[in-house]
């Protein structure tokens, strides 16, 4: 018998059995895991199976775009121009502008240039403290 196939000693022996048995015991079995991960799939397959037929009975649907009931707009590329112009003169106008925020006139807007050069001339205000609420 050769040399390196028999164990030198006792002590080696126990050492090979011992090595061997915690591998045995390790309790990891790679087709149990895979068994389990394709169940899994299995049962997410099936409930997204049972929830369309179920929405297909009702006369529901389940595809969110549809559910909301909200129709995009189809825009030819000239309306959505004009769409953009049309906002670029209200928000000049918003900006260069004077006007009222409220029906009860109690808030009013004025245009940005005026704004700067007022807030240019008020003092400097120093920040409240911190308080805890």
């Amino acid at each position: 018998m050769n040399a390196q196939t028999q164990p030198s000693s006792p002590r080696d022996t126990d050492r090979d059995t011992r090595r061997d048995t915690q591998r045995d015991t390790s309790g990891i079995d790679g087709r149990a895991i895979a068994a389990a991960a394709l169940g899994v799939l299995l049962l997410i397959a099936m409930a997204a199976a049972l929830v369309r037929l179920l929405s297909a009975s009702n006369g529901t649907t389940t595809s969110a775009a549809l559910s909301t009931g909200v129709q995009v707009p189809r825009l030819s590329r000239t309306d959505s121009t004009r769409e953009l112009m049309q906002y670029q003169v209200t928000e000049a106008a918003w900006l260069d502008g004077y006007g009222w925020l409220d029906h009860s006139h109690t808030y009013a807007h004025i245009p940005i240039e005026r704004a700067m050069q007022l807030l240019v001339q008020q003092p400097q205000q120093s920040p409240a403290p911190d308080r805890p609420p």
